[in-house]
């Protein structure tokens, strides 16, 4: 009856409690239009208002035409302070819809709060239920759990133990064992990076012999090709020599022949055969002489070219030698060393294997320790419960007022439902009118702008 009453009430007073109601805020208007009706029957020749002033005395014509816009004037006012009311209680109303609306979120929101607290405690009290109900056989089996699982977390400690023992003792043997390897293997290596050595040596020997054959067989080349080209000389020479001999051997007969002839000139020319002659001569030894020195020549270059091919034969045999000799050795190194590697790897394998053995164990042991916890945290949880019932029962008084203080809620929320929905229905008419009456003003103001700034600049472009 009370929350009844008190939504009569707010339908009869303004959305925020002060100030006129709609019927109120409407009789400025209706005042307006009474007038508006006499001042017409006035104009229509109504005697009535041209004998009656507002308190009923006869005027005369000048006072009841000053009277009848005295009167036009305080309607206009009326109708202007009447429309100033009704924007005003439009935005009244729009504000106070607001504020209920908030209310009405702010009390949902509580409600919601109030409820997930009850489902917390609903469920807590429940599980609480359902431990002192089965104590007995939650003890039981929570003590078996954590009995075996504390057996299996021993039993891999104890085998994680085991394993980390052998696990070492491999480890020693591994170390031991590449000690011995690196013993037996460094003969090994030291031999063949020797034989690599001379290998390396006799190859670099034999490039720089064959390097030297090449120089020799270009010496054999160059001493034909001078040979042959001094004893062209030579003959070259002597076809020259015969040359002149035959010419001056004809030049003599046939001064012998002229009768005329000076015998002097032809003692000159006898004395020029001689010469010639002996200049042939010269030059025939000239040609046997320098046939045998540069045959001598080739000789000898073919006799070094011959020696340099002995030493780099011997050359390539020492380095095919060394080179054998070496890939023996390196051979024999690598068979050993995989042999070394072999055993090394069995070992680390194992050493592996027992590493990966030991994660695993570890993993069973933090699962068995887990489980260890939770009965542990079980048999604590159920103890508590079970010997402190207050609790529980407290738990239950909490929950009945939670359930209490919901009810409560879910009315507040229901009257604040029906209160916003109301307010919206009543003030459905002033809220209207006040977003009507926004609009008008901004669309007057637009339109007053846009005519004096867009009218001038257009008639100025006129």
């Amino acid at each position: 009856m009370a929350s009844r009453s008190a939504s009569q009430s707010r339908k009869s007073r303004r959305p925020d409690g002060e100030g006129p109601t709609e019927d109120q805020m409407e009789q400025p208007t209706r005042r307006l239009r009474k007038r508006e009706k006499r001042q017409a029957r006035q104009d229509d020749g109504d005697p009535a208002g041209e004998q009656a002033s507002e308190g009923g005395t006869p005027v005369s014509g000048d006072a009841a035409v000053g009277s009848a816009i005295s009167k036009g004037a305080g309607a206009a006012a009326g109708a202007a302070s009447g429309m100033g009311k009704s924007i005003m209680g439009g935005y009244r109303a729009l504000r106070q819809v607001r504020e209920a609306n908030k209310q009405l979120a702010t009390a949902q929101a509580e409600q919601k709060k109030i409820m997930a607290g009850l489902d917390e405690d609903r469920a807590m009290l429940a599980h609480r239920e359902d431990i002192t109900r089965n104590y007995a056989q939650i003890m039981a089996t929570q003590t078996t759990e954590r009995d075996t699982a504390q057996s299996a977390a021993d039993d891999a400690g104890k085998r994680a133990e085991k394993i980390t023992a052998e696990r070492d003792q491999i480890v020693q043997d591994l170390t031991r064992l590449k000690a011995d390897n690196e013993n037996k293997l460094r003969p090994y290596r030291n031999l063949m990076e020797s034989s690599k050595g001379r290998a390396d040596d006799t190859a670099k020997s034999l490039a720089n012999s064959r390097r030297a054959l090449k120089a020799c067989e270009g010496e054999v080349s160059a001493a034909t090709k001078r040979r042959e080209q001094r004893i062209q000389a030579a003959n070259q020479a002597v076809d020259n020599a015969q040359e002149r001999l035959r010419r001056v051997q004809a030049e003599l007969a046939d001064m012998k022949a002229d009768s005329e002839a000076a015998p002097g000139a032809v003692a000159k020319m006898q004395t020029e055969v001689q010469a010639e002659e002996a200049h042939l001569e010269t030059a025939r030894q000239d040609v046997t002489r320098i046939t045998r020195e540069a045959q001598a020549d080739v000789d000898s270059a073919q006799q070094h070219l011959w020696e340099r091919q002995k030493l780099t034969d011997e050359a390539e045999r020492l380095a095919s030698s060394a080179k054998t000799e070496a890939n023996s050795h390196k051979s024999e190194f690598d068979r050993m060393f995989k042999a070394a590697q072999s055993s090394e790897k069995n070992l680390d394998d194992a050493i592996k294997a027992r590493e990966a053995t030991l994660k695993e164990i570890a993993k069973q042991r933090e699962a068995a320790e887990k489980r260890v916890r939770e009965a542990t945290e079980a048999i604590t949880e159920a103890t508590e419960i079970h010997g402190h019932p207050e609790t529980t029962a407290g738990l239950r008084e909490r929950i009945a007022n939670e359930e209490q203080d919901l009810a409560d809620k879910q009315a507040e929320v229901s009257d604040l439902t029906k209160s916003v929905r109301g307010l919206k229905h009543s003030t459905r008419g002033m809220r209207a009118a006040f977003i009507a009456t926004v609009i008008v003003v901004l669309v007057v103001v637009i339109a007053l702008l846009w005519y004096f700034v867009m009218a001038p600049g257009a008639a100025g472009i006129q």
